[in-house]
Parts: C-alpha cells; structure tokens; sequence
C-alpha cells in the first residue's frame, strides 16, 4: 500500500502487509489489529479493535521518527518506540509493557513496566479502569532523574493522602483515591476490595524527592 502525499490512514490486518510511505509525505497512521512494525516514513501506529488477534503477535514497534502508539484496550502489547521523541500509550485494561528507546519520551501506562530508556523521559499514570485490580502497580524500570527523567503530577488528583504519598516500607490502604510512590524494594502492600488505588513502584531508588513530580 502507499499512500503518497498528504496525512494517510491503513488499516492492518495481516502483519506481513507492507506500507510504503515517502519522506515528508505527512504525519501517516497505521491502524491495526495485530502485532506490527511501523515502516519508514509512518509516524503513528494504534490499535483501532478492542483487541489484538490471539497468535499474531502482540509488539507494537516504532521507528525512528517520533511515533505516538497506542495499544488496545483489552489486550496487553509490547509496545517499543525505539529511536525519537515517542508517545507510547497503554492505557487498557490491561497497561502494556512499554519500552522509549533512544529519546526523550511520554510513557503512558495503567499498570504494568514502563522503561524509558537514554533521554530524559516523563512517565505518566493513567486512570485505572473499573476492572483493574487495585493493587496492581505500574512499575517504573528505569527512573533516573539525573538524566531528567520525570513523574507526571496528573495522577494525584484531588483526592490524594498526602501522608501515604511517599513510602517504602510495608503499607495498607483502607479507602479509595490514594495514590501512591513506592521505592525500592516492592515490599508487601494491601489494599481493601473496593479501593482503586494508584500505585507507581520505583525499584531502583532508595528514596524519592517530590520535585519530580511535575505539577499538571
């Protein structure tokens, strides 16, 4: 398929389905329902079904443009930004395993791993769905703030406890609307059945300094 000139969209529903796309032929879209690379010249790839084909892979790779990829909602992707500025999303029910590559990269995630890798890298929490245990964590690999890595402030909220914010040693939480930065360590934490809590889980840090947070 190619697409020439202008912002084009292909749907993908076969992964040995070639795109061809030239040098500013504008910002293109693949849409597909399973696992896929991004070719040359395609900036954005997605997911556009609730789910990713059972056996035809689950990778979301990009380039080395500055892709956005997006997972599904259902199924959990690998999703790998490789070399640019990339905006990778898996915001599912089930998060995804996200990796930035080379770059300064926007990692969004509900649960799950998200590595940022070189370049100075903002991670973001999602809100959880319904379904989502409360006690699963979104676990940050690779956060170093002296490469300028970053923690987006969105995930506070309104409804944040303040005294539970910052730990690393065992907790329980015992109401909705907490959130929480855990360090080193993921020693045991509880939360009751009916709290959606946000948990975002820091092990290679001893200790954590709120000022990188960045306010939203």
């Amino acid at each position: 398929m190619a697409g020439g000139g202008g912002d084009d969209i292909y749907i993908i529903s076969n992964p040995a389905d070639r795109v061809i796309e030239q040098a500013s032929g504008g910002i293109d879209e693949v849409r597909t329902n399973v696992g896929y690379t991004l070719p040359e010249n395609v900036e954005n790839l997605s997911v556009h079904t609730a789910d990713l084909q059972p056996g035809q892979g689950n990778a979301l790779i990009g380039n080395s443009l500055d892709n956005r990829i997006t997972g599904a909602a259902f199924t959990k992707a690998d999703i790998l930004g490789l070399d640019g500025d990339d905006v990778l999303e898996g915001t599912g029910r089930f998060g995804g395993n996200l990796d930035g590559g080379n770059g300064n990269d926007t990692l969004i995630n509900t649960i799950g791993e998200s590595r940022g890798g070189p370049g100075a890298d903002l991670f973001v929490a999602a809100g959880r769905l319904a379904h989502t245990a409360p006690d699963v964590p979104m676990t940050v690999l690779d956060f170093n703030p002296q490469d300028g890595d970053r923690i987006d402030g969105g995930f506070l909220g309104s409804g944040s406890d303040p005294a539970a914010l910052f730990a690393s040693g065992n907790l329980q939480f015992d109401a909705a609307n907490q959130r929480l930065i855990f360090t080193r360590n993921p020693a045991a934490f509880a939360t009751t059945p009916s709290a959606v809590d946000q948990i975002i889980l820091l092990p290679g840090l001893d200790s954590f300094d709120p000022t990188w947070i960045v306010p939203r």
